[in-house]
């Protein structure tokens, strides 16, 4: 399969501004059904999510409707395959799955975890002479594989610091891609990185080694500052550019948690990630024009594509159903509510988890959208126009996703013939007032505008 099969020739208004805001899903793989996806699609859009990390079975794949329903909404599946490299299971089997996501929509594909860690390889292979080259040798194939079908194979994500030091490992990596001229690997290889804070600030390592070029690893100075924070990701790029003179892009996991999800239950009753300070303004530099703005968000970088917070949900009666965000579609507490919607006039005690009145404040943030075919650029011109006759104080949000405009009060579709008759009885449905226009209007009015 071509990747041409799934990119435009040209960027869509989407690409202007990018979508960071993600979400683990289940840690498990029995949450996959139309009554899930009915379940969460409508509040996954509602928040604006434009990720969703999901862990995939390793014989059976995630069904092809759920991940197309998720398309279809603009949230990009990040599939992840954490397997162990004690032993993990031949590519020839896993392969038919792959190929369909990647068939599916579904690009973004990590394989393995924490390879940086003794526990992943078994003491027996840990005592490798060049452990960095025996991963490359592992993670090669699956990763050809991944390109091969028109997909982005991803590095998995490191221990921060970790057994085998996390940024030696990154860049003998790289070092060794770079080396075996894996040219089509590079081209389309992403990185991804768990972005704990490890209780130290935010800006904690911020600027990279270039701004802290007295780190070592395995040492912690108190003059200077590392990776071990949540701007490992300025770090990893440092070193992407120092090996191969390019950026990657990359992908956050476990964004503003202080560790491992697994650590933090074992220590702390009652933890829960939406109570967290670095949580609450990470979410709220990613959150959705209208719900909040930070000025944080400008500092990230366009090869950042994507932060990941933990967790969206999790079933009852499991470690995880603490740590998780909401329950069958509901917040799971106060914490939450007053996260995803910080502008609500009512007091907590007005709302239940599962209220639909928190949502109320979500459902509306944007006021008018401009709706765009999918072959809007064959008329760029005409787009200024339409712009300039909106009413005085009409400043509307221009796209071509659905998932942003179930979100607006008003949407204008142009060019409503190109759209299929559902779109518009979702975009009705959800409460949105509907009208239309078509570019041949547009091109008479500049016709007109022009004597």
């Amino acid at each position: 399969m071509k990747r041409s099969e799934h990119s435009k020739s040209a960027p869509s208004p989407q690409t202007l501004q990018i979508n960071r805001l993600g979400f683990h899903y289940y840690p498990d793989s029995l949450h996959y059904t139309a009554q899930d996806l009915q379940t969460w699609l409508p509040l996954l859009s509602r928040l604006n999510v434009g990720w969703l990390a999901m862990e995939s079975p390793a014989t059976r794949a995630i069904p092809e409707a759920f991940i197309r329903g998720l398309l279809k909404q603009g949230i990009s599946p990040l599939i992840q395959f954490p397997f162990s490299l004690v032993d993990p299971p031949e590519l020839r089997e896993v392969a038919p799955i792959i190929e369909a996501y990647i068939k599916w929509g579904a690009l973004h594909i990590q394989i393995f975890d924490r390879p940086n860690l003794r526990r992943t390889w078994g003491p027996a292979f840990w005592s490798h002479p060049d452990l960095a080259e025996a991963f490359v040798d592992a993670f090669l194939p699956w990763a050809q594989w991944i390109v091969r079908c028109g997909g982005y194979p991803i590095l998995p994500p490191l221990q921060p610091g970790g057994d085998y030091w996390d940024t030696a490992f990154l860049q003998n990596v790289l070092t060794i891609l770079e080396r075996r001229q894996q040219t089509s690997i590079i081209e389309n290889l992403h990185l991804s990185a768990y972005a704990w804070t490890h209780n130290h600030p935010l800006e904690w390592g911020q600027g990279g080694p270039l701004a802290w070029p007295e780190a070592r690893p395995y040492c912690q100075s108190p003059d200077t500052q590392d990776q071990r924070g949540f701007r490992i990701f300025e770090w990893y790029e440092a070193i992407a550019q120092s090996v191969l003179e390019r950026s990657l892009p990359i992908h956050l996991f476990h964004v503003g948690l202080p560790s491992d999800p697994q650590i933090l239950f074992s220590q702390s009753d009652g933890f829960h990630p939406a109570a967290m300070p670095a949580v609450q303004h990470l979410y709220a530099s990613l959150a959705p024009k209208g719900i909040a703005t930070v000025p944080l968000a400008a500092e990230y970088p366009p090869s950042l594509l994507s932060c990941n917070f933990w967790l969206l949900s999790a079933s009852p009666n499991t470690p995880f159903a603490a740590q998780a965000w909401f329950h069958e579609g509901k917040p799971a507490n106060d914490a939450v509510m007053q996260l995803i919607s910080p502008d609500a006039t009512h007091p907590h005690s007005q709302f239940t988890p599962g209220s639909p009145g928190i949502f109320e404040h979500l459902k509306r943030p944007i006021g008018h959208y401009i709706l765009l075919p999918p072959d809007w650029t064959t008329q760029p011109e005409l787009i200024p126009i339409l712009l300039s006759q909106m009413p005085t104080g009409d400043t509307p949000t221009l796209g071509t996703a659905l998932s942003e405009a179930v979100l607006a009060q008003r949407v204008t579709l142009v060019e409503p013939e190109k759209f299929a008759p559902e779109v518009i009885e979702q975009l009705r449905a959800s409460g949105c007032v509907v009208d239309t226009i078509t570019l041949n209007q547009v091109s008479h009015l500049s016709k007109y505008l022009a004597r």
